[in-house]
């Protein structure tokens, strides 16, 4: 590298000045010594990171607060935001949460992303939408649009307790969904949690959270389909907990494939914070050695103790993280600016 230093004065005037040739290191701290002229030295500290990931809280969150919808109001708030932008539109499907494993899906749609509108006023699919599968509740997870269909991929539970499933339903307009497939994914007394999906060379990745009622082991999964209804899971364990804050488990995953990588951003089963981890092949994964990346110390005034549930989404050539929040006992909603 050379690095050149001026120290200005208010004129903008330089004062003292001096440049040097030298060796950085990728993730390594380089101690720099600079001779300045007319008179002076200078010692500085280089610390560089060629991962440059960084997430910047939005000043404003949380974004929506309660649901938009007000002939069906959540009493314990709103979670899990999936969105695609589509010709100029921010669509956003998220869940509504009323205790006791009782949920409902939600849909709004929004010009930046920012502001957002209810288009139904009401929810979209509430428990027992589809039958025996969704009796007790129902919860948002990824949509995909591929040739004039919405597909999203829920969590559905039967009872306030045991096993929940993935199941699949399609779309014309993301607001009247059937032609449900339930279960695509089960197991016997696990609870599942549908958070991203990738389509690569006419293959689907299907990441989920999971956990086991009975073994009480937590983990993240990826499965693997050539349809999007036959899944075949690769690993139960896609990435493990290693660090103090990603303890007791790794959960919640969102994925997108930029720059001829995956990323991943992952949240604990603590609520503490957000890592990054990257793969080749969306399978194998690697995590960055600065995680986390982003806490509830880092979000702006104070707005949440808790950060849950991301998912990244790309608008142009820039990139959002929105996520779940806890403010005044309810789940809320904010959003991120990410560089990746």
């Amino acid at each position: 590298w050379h690095l050149k230093i001026e120290a200005l004065n208010i004129d903008s005037v330089a004062l003292y000045s001096g440049e040097t040739d030298v060796d950085i290191l990728s993730n390594q701290t380089t101690q720099v010594s600079m001779i300045l002229s007319p008179t002076g030295k200078l010692i500085v500290n280089v610390d560089w990171t060629d991962e440059g990931f960084s997430i910047s809280d939005y000043s404003a969150n949380p974004i929506l607060s309660s649901s938009l919808d007000t002939l069906s109001k959540p009493t314990l708030g709103i979670f899990g935001s999936y969105i695609l932008y589509m010709n100029g539109k921010y669509k956003m499907w998220y869940s509504g949460y009323y205790g006791n494993s009782k949920y409902d899906i939600h849909y709004a749609e929004s010009s930046d992303g920012v502001s957002w509108q209810s288009v139904t006023n009401r929810a979209i699919i509430s428990p027992n939408h589809f039958g025996t599968y969704d009796a007790q509740g129902i919860h948002a997870g990824p949509v995909i649009y591929e040739n004039g269909i919405y597909r999203m991929y829920f969590a559905c539970a039967p009872a306030a307790s045991g096993a929940t499933y993935i199941g699949t339903a399609t779309s014309s307009d993301g607001i009247i969904w059937s032609n449900a497939n339930i279960p695509v994914i089960q197991e016997t007394n696990t609870r599942f949690t549908p958070t991203a999906l990738i389509k690569k060379d006419n293959q689907y990745l299907l990441y989920y959270a999971y956990e086991n009622v009975i073994t009480l082991k937590h983990g993240v999964a990826v499965s693997v389909s050539n349809d999007g209804i036959n899944w075949n899971t690769y690993s139960e364990d896609v990435l493990l907990p290693e660090d103090s804050w990603e303890y007791p488990a790794i959960h919640y995953p969102t994925v997108q494939y930029i720059n001829n990588k995956y990323v991943m951003i992952y949240s604990s089963m603590s609520n503490s914070g957000f890592g990054i981890a990257t793969s080749s092949d969306g399978l194998t994964w690697t995590k960055e050695k600065n995680n986390p990346i982003f806490e509830p110390s880092l979000v702006s005034n104070s707005w949440t103790s808790q950060v849950r549930y991301p998912y990244l989404i790309k608008v142009g050539d820039n990139y959002r993280l929105y996520y779940t929040g806890y403010k005044n006992g309810l789940l809320q909603i904010g959003f991120a600016t990410v560089t990746l």
